[in-house]
This record gives C-alpha cells, sequence and structure tokens, in this order.
C-alpha cells in the first residue's frame, strides 16, 4: 500500500465513523476494499483500534507499546493516540459505533465482523514493519479456505472466475453473471451456485445469498452450516436443501432430505428474533422475515451436481501456446471420465460447402496445405491448430436432411449441395448420456466470448431426429481451462462448392497474430433426438451466421462408449 492510498483510507474511514460518509465516497470506498486485501487489512486494524478505545484499558503499558510497535499503529493512527483513553472519548466512540449501524448493508457487515476479520487476516499477512507492506501466504492448501470444486461455464462480474481447485475470499461479494459453480467449505458442505445470483462467503460456516439460488448438502460433521438472505437465515441440520432469494430479498426454501431451521432476521436483529420454523424432508416454503407460507415441494429445484460437460483438455505441452491435444476430460451421466487422444474416434469429412471467399485450410505452418491425399491429415491428427474452417451456414437450422457432394463428384453432376460440412465417424457412436461428441475451435481473444454458434445436424432425418444450435461453449475464452494457441497458418479459397476445389484452389498461407485461444464444447446425441443406444455415424455442422465471424472446427472428434467400469483416469491430475 502506498503512502496515497493509505491516506485516503483514512480520510474515509473517518467520514464513516464520523456518520459523515457521502454515497460517492461509499462507492469508494468500496471500490478500495474490494480491490486490495492489503486495504482490507488496513480496515480491519483501523476499525479494531476504534473499537480498542471504547474498552478499558488494563494498566499494562508495555503490552500496549509493544502491541502499537507490532501493528506500526503510531505512523497510521498518531492523532488517534494521542486523544488518550478517556471514558468520556469511550462513550463518544460507542456512540458513534451505533451511528454506523444505518450505512449501507455491506458495511454493517463488515464492521461488525471486524474482531472476527483481524484474525482471519492475521493469519494470512505478516507485517515487514511498514502498515502498507505485507506477505501474502500461499492459501491454496488451507483448509480453512472455501475451494471451487467444480464449474460450468461460470463467468463473474468484473472478476475472471477461478478454476477448479482454486479459493473464494472471504468477505467479497461476488456476482455470478453465467453458468454454474460448486463450492465446497472447509466443514464439508457444498453449495452448486446457479447463474443470475449474488453471494458472499461470511466465514468457513456462512454463506450469504443476496440473490439468486443455490443447492446446499451438508452432510454429517456439517450439521449447523447455515445460509443467509436478506430476511431469513437457515440453518442446516443435515441435510439438502435449495434456497432462491427474489429481487425483493424474500427466499424459497425446500428441504430434499433431512431438517432446517428457519429464522426471520432484521437490521435491528441481525442474530434472528421470533421462533425457528423448522422444514422437514419434501417440504417448501416462501420466507420473508416472519412470515412464511406453503409452497408445492417440486424436487427438480434442487441441483446434486453440475450438468454433464466438456470439463477441461489437457495438452502435449505443459506450457503455452499450445498446438497438440493430449487427453479430455468430460462429465457424462453424472461422473467424470478421462479419455487420452488414441481413445478418441476420428472423423472423414464427406461434404464441405462454403458460398463466401474467405480462409478454409488452417495448417501449423510446418506441413504443407491440405490436398486430396493429405486431407485426413487434417480431419483426425488432433491438433488444435489445423482443420478445414468456416463452412457455409445458415441462420435457420436443417429441417430435412442435407444434400451431399463428395470429392468424386463434378460441378455439373448433382445440385449445388447444403452450405456446411458433413463428416463421418471411423467407427460408429453410440449414444450416451451426456457429451458424444467435442468440438475444439480458436477464437481471438477480442470476438465472440462464448465460442461461435452452430447448428448441428443428422446426416439423414427420420421421425423423432431435429437439429440443435449450440450458442455457448463448455469452454469459453472466459474459461480458466482455455489454452493459448501457437501460430498456425491460414489458406484462402474462392467459395468451395465440393471438397476437390477446396483442396486444389488455395493461396499462399497467412499467419494472424498469436493472440487465439482453443475453446471447446461437448455435443449430446440425445439433444439431436437420438435414443440412448442409438448408433450414430455421422454428422452435419453448419455455421449459425450470428455474426460476420464463421466458426473454425479445428478438431471434431466422437467419444468411446461408456464403461461401467470405474475409471482409472477419473483421478488423474487436472489441466496443468
Amino acid at each position: 500500500m502506498n503512502l496515497a492510498t493509505r491516506q485516503r483510507l483514512e480520510t474515509l474511514l473517518s467520514a464513516l465513523i464520523d456518520e459523515q460518509l457521502t454515497r460517492e465516497q461509499a462507492d469508494e470506498l468500496d471500490f478500495l476494499l474490494r480491490d486490495d486485501p492489503r486495504n482490507r487489512t488496513f480496515y480491519v486494524q483501523y476499525m479494531d483500534m476504534q473499537a480498542a478505545l471504547t474498552l478499558p484499558s488494563n494498566g499494562n503499558e508495555d503490552d500496549d507499546t509493544a502491541n502499537d510497535h507490532a501493528m506500526d499503529w503510531q505512523s497510521v493512527l498518531e492523532t488517534m493516540s494521542e486523544m488518550g483513553r478517556t471514558s468520556e472519548h469511550r462513550q463518544h466512540q460507542a456512540t458513534r459505533r451505533d451511528r454506523i449501524q444505518s450505512q449501507a448493508p455491506w458495511l454493517v457487515t463488515a464492521i461488525s465482523l471486524a474482531a472476527a476479520l483481524y484474525f482471519a487476516f492475521a493469519s494470512l499477512v505478516a507485517p515487514t514493519g511498514d502498515l502498507g507492506e505485507v506477505t501474502i501466504k500461499d492459501d491454496q492448501n488451507d483448509v480453512t479456505q472455501v475451494l471451487v470444486a467444480s464449474s460450468a461455464g461460470a463467468e463473474f462480474f468484473r472478476d475472471l472466475a477461478p478454476g477448479v481447485g482454486e479459493t473464494l475470499e472471504y468477505e467479497r461479494e461476488y456476482a455470478l453473471t453465467a453458468g454454474m459453480m460448486n463450492l465446497v467449505f472447509p466443514c464439508g458442505a457444498s453449495a452448486i451456485l446457479e447463474s443470475p445470483c449474488v453471494v458472499e462467503i461470511a466465514d468457513p460456516m456462512r454463506l450469504i445469498v443476496k440473490i439468486g439460488r443455490c443447492s446446499v448438502h451438508a452432510p454429517d460433521g456439517a450439521e449447523g452450516f447455515q445460509v443467509d438472505t436478506p430476511s431469513n437465515k437457515i440453518i442446516d441440520l443435515g441435510t439438502r436443501f435449495s434456497v432462491d432469494v427474489d429481487s425483493i430479498g424474500s427466499a424459497n426454501v425446500q428441504v430434499v432430505e433431512g431438517a432446517a431451521d428457519v429464522v426471520a432476521i432484521s437490521r435491528e436483529h441481525p442474530i434472528g428474533h421470533g421462533n425457528a420454523q423448522r422444514l422437514t424432508e419434501k417440504e417448501a416454503h416462501r420466507f420473508d422475515g416472519m412470515e412464511s407460507k406453503p409452497l408445492d415441494f417440486n424436487a427438480r429445484g434442487y441441483r446434486a451436481e453440475l450438468p454433464d460437460r466438456l470439463i477441461s483438455y489437457r495438452t502435449k505441452s505443459a506450457t503455452e501456446p499450445v498446438s497438440e491435444l493430449a487427453s479430455i476430460t468430460v462429465q457424462r451421466g453424472g461422473n467424470e471420465h478421462t479419455y487420452p487422444v488414441d481413445e478418441l474416434v476420428g472423423i472423414k469429412v464427406i461434404h464441405y460447402r462454403s458460398s463466401h471467399t474467405a480462409f478454409h485450410i488452417a495448417t501449423d505452418g510446418i506441413q504443407p496445405a491440405a490436398n486430396a491425399d493429405s486431407l485426413a491429415t487434417l480431419e483426425s491428427d488432433y491438433s488444435l491448430i489445423t482443420g478445414l474452417i468456416n463452412p457455409g451456414g445458415s441462420k435457420t437450422s436443417l429441417k430435412e436432411s442435407p444434400i451431399l457432394r463428395d470429392l468424386t463428384q463434378t460441378e455439373d453432376s448433382v445440385d449445388d449441395g447444403t452450405q456446411g460440412m458433413g463428416f463421418r465417424f471411423v467407427t460408429p457412436l453410440v449414444n450416451a448420456p451426456g457429451p458424444d461428441v467435442v468440438l475444439f475451435e480458436v477464437q481471438n481473444f477480442v470476438d465472440t466470448p462464448d465460442g461461435d454458434a452452430f447448428h448441428i445436424s443428422p446426416l439423414e432425418f427420420r421421425p423423432g431426429l431435429h437439429s440443435h444450435t449450440i450458442t455457448r461453449y463448455d469452454i469459453t475464452t472466459k474459461s480458466s481451462e482455455a489454452k493459448r494457441v501457437r501460430e498456425f497458418e491460414l489458406h484462402r479459397a474462392a467459395p468451395v462448392t465440393n471438397l476437390l476445389n477446396l483442396t486444389l484452389d488455395r493461396d499462399k498461407g497467412f499467419r494472424p497474430p498469436e493472440n487465439f485461444l482453443s475453446v471447446a464444447t461437448g455435443i449430446d446425441l440425445s439433444d439431436l433426438g437420438y435414443e440412448l443406444g442409438d448408433s450414430v455415424d455421422g454428422l452435419f455442422l453448419q455455421d449459425a451466421m450470428e455474426n460476420d465471424l464463421p466458426i473454425d472446427p479445428m478438431l471434431i472428434a466422437g467419444l468411446p462408449p461408456v464403461s461401467t467400469k470405474p475409471d482409472p483416469k477419473q483421478h488423474e491430475e487436472s489441466t496443468p
């Protein structure tokens, strides 16, 4: 912390205590406290000193001197120290602290927990002689931290969502704007957050849900775990329950199993007032403070796990930029499976048509661009930077089987064919729960962060089958799992009506800047209407034409059948 920041914090905190803080100053203080853990440490020490000034001295001047020296209060609160600890001053400070209760809710919470925060921060920071210079300890293995157990497309407002195994901070507001996230607390309780929601982790046993939905599981040993809403607190008694808080602070609470006590809270009674109302298995109520009314129980309101999806991928190089895929980890039917690339099912492109002049081939810049003999290299080489890209598309998805043109057909032998790319799997896939196909594309840092939208359709339609559109990938440019890829080479061709002129008509390669990430998503064949166990030999892909940036499918691969045996790779080390 530099001198200017410290002086500004002193000014703002003094105004807070004197009840002279303006709305603009409150916003500035909020920003400073959220922006830097050192600022929060200073805040805690400052408020702790304020609290100390209201307590009788024990008369041990040596202890006071030692404490002042350790915390370096003299350089920060010199004027306050000179005021002394008289009875009159203690009464004045107590009166001012009472007035603080009328400030913004986040400030009230922070002040009421100042003493607890002091000890929490004391374990994380070590003074170096200057109050503004602190050393933050490594907390990755700290059992007192709240960990991200899993994540599904989670995005935070103004923050990069932490990756699996990383931690969230206490006393900090998090706004989940997209996706879901599963948090594990030190006591063993877990909470699945669903966007949009705003939460705050108060302490190792308490989650504050300001708005939005979460599902909580508190196993044996985690009894007493608590979820606070603006008007109630839910105390776990060993249970599974869901909480859904609306924009006015009312909450729908559903107990799936076990029991939970619900207590009304308010600004005047933050600990709770009135009798606790106990909810037991398959009971649901809507709560607004002391008022409650029963609701119809709906088990679907509780989420036991995150949805099936592509979780992460590993590359042969542990450092970025990368180019070669090594393995993928997916959740299928609620279970994680890791597949090395040699277990993935390759594809063979059987149709390609695009109506515009664009880059249609991507290579690694080492191997020559595709020709009729080397097309297979682009289809199943498991490189994240080579492929047949920018296929044609349509704003509306297919309602009937596409018209295909293969490599041997000349310009005049058949109809022009359907815009897009058709491919068959080297061996047919068996539809299983969760993703059955994975698709990787490259995405510029500043382009569509969710990935380029596309339609995926059956090669042959029959009753019950339909197209499916994917608009948001499992791993986006905002995901911590996305990796930067190394430089690749693009080859432009005139409008492509079949595979033959794609492989023959091309220009000299162009190398774009190294500012691309490899994003990816899973494709569930059930979303196309296939029944579990159905055999699928191929699919048809089209760009969804949402913008001027067509999809760049660098890698498409099928997944092998789900084994009923325990997966030995399930506990394999996560993506480096």
